[in-house]
C-alpha cells in the first residue's frame, strides 16, 4: 500500500510540474529584441547571427546600428520599438516593430502580434513585411508579408486572435500587393 501512495505521490508531482511548465510557455511574453535575436539566419541570408546581434548592441547603445552584409554592403537597423507593457496602454501606442534597410531596394519590418488564441504555446506571432523597390519606378514597391509563431515556424497566412488593432492597421493588406504614388507614400510614412 505505501508503494501506491508514494507512486501516486511521484505522478500528482509529476503532472503539476508539466502543467506548470505548459501554463507559463502560454504566458510567457518574448521581447522583439529576443525574436530577432533567434530568428534563423536562413529568413534573413544576408544577415549572420552575429551581425544581428551587432545591430541591437548599436542600437541599444545610441550608436548609428550599421553592419556589413553578406551581399558586400550594409544593412542599417533604422527603427526598435521594443515590447513594454506601457505600449499597449490603448492610448496612442505604436505596434512593436523593428525596421532594417537591408540593402538599397529591400526594407524589412517586423511586426510582435499579440493574440487571443495561441499559436505553438505563445499568444504571440510575428509578421515579417519585405518591401522591394522597384529599380526601375522608385514610386513602385512591391510587400510580401510571411507570418510566423514565437517561434520561427511559418504560418499559412495572418493568424487569427491578432488583438492590437494598431498593429493590424499597419500591417499591408492583401498579403502581396504593388504599392504605386500616393499609397507607398503613405505606406512608407506609417513605417
Amino acid at each position: 500500500m505505501k508503494m501506491v501512495t508514494m507512486l501516486n505521490i511521484r505522478f500528482s508531482t509529476a503532472v503539476i510540474a508539466v502543467l506548470m511548465c505548459c501554463s507559463s510557455l502560454m504566458a510567457q511574453t518574448s521581447t522583439l529584441r529576443q525574436l530577432f535575436s533567434e530568428m534563423p539566419d536562413t529568413l534573413l541570408p544576408i544577415l549572420s547571427h552575429n551581425n544581428r546581434l551587432d545591430l541591437l548592441d548599436f542600437h541599444a547603445a545610441g550608436m548609428k546600428a550599421v553592419v556589413a552584409n553578406t551581399l558586400e554592403g550594409t544593412t542599417e537597423l533604422t527603427h526598435l520599438n521594443d515590447y513594454d507593457a506601457t505600449l499597449h496602454d490603448g492610448a496612442g501606442q505604436k505596434p512593436c516593430c523593428l525596421m532594417l534597410q537591408m540593402s538599397q531596394p529591400l526594407r524589412v519590418g517586423i511586426y510582435l502580434l499579440d493574440l487571443s488564441q495561441p499559436v505553438d504555446s505563445s499568444l504571440q506571432a510575428i509578421a515579417m513585411v519585405r518591401t522591394y523597390t522597384l529599380a526601375n519606378d522608385s514610386l513602385a514597391a512591391e510587400c510580401v508579408v510571411d507570418y510566423y509563431s514565437a517561434r520561427w515556424r511559418k504560418l499559412p497566412g495572418c493568424p487569427d486572435g491578432i488583438v492590437d488593432n494598431i498593429t493590424k492597421a499597419a500591417l499591408p493588406r492583401p498579403d502581396n500587393q504593388i504599392l504605386r504614388g500616393d499609397e507607398r507614400a503613405a505606406y512608407v510614412e506609417s513605417n
